[in-house]
């Protein structure tokens, strides 16, 4: 029979290591007043860090479509601004299509790749109607 001492983890063990990043993003978030009572900027950062994949601090893609799913508690401005300034002081230019991903709320997010979804099939659909006959060229229906 054991006692509870013996399946106790020592404290060393159980501390989870946070990223660099993670915290200087937590700071950058404090900066901007993001984070309430209830919703903590650690909490946000923390999200981000671990579902935004490897690195999602250094690509400004990424960190926006992360950003956008905060849309009920960080403002699209915000959220630019934050961008913005993450990269800024990194030195890295954020494109424009990512300040615009940051202004987005997650639903506006999804509709527009479930329409770029769309366009593709689209469009391989109608590559599939017709083909070019190798030996002459002639273009023929399928």
């Amino acid at each position: 029979m054991t006692t509870g001492e013996d399946t106790k983890v020592p404290e060393e063990e159980t501390k989870v290591e946070v990223p660099q990043e993670e915290l200087a993003f937590t700071q950058l978030l404090l900066k901007f007043g993001v984070g309430t009572k209830t919703l903590k900027s650690e909490t946000i950062a923390e999200n981000i860090s671990r579902t935004g994949g490897e690195r999602v601090f250094e690509y400004p893609e990424r960190l926006a479509g992360r950003l956008a799913t905060w849309h009920e508690c960080i403002s699209p401005v915000k959220r630019k601004q934050i961008l913005e300034q993450w990269f800024s002081e990194k030195g890295v230019e954020v494109p424009e299509e990512a300040l615009k991903t940051a202004g987005l709320k997650t639903s506006e997010i999804r509709k527009k790749e479930e329409e770029e979804e769309k366009r593709k099939a689209e469009e391989e659909k109608r590559k599939a109607k017709f083909f070019v006959e190798p030996d002459t060229g002639a273009i023929r229906a399928a």
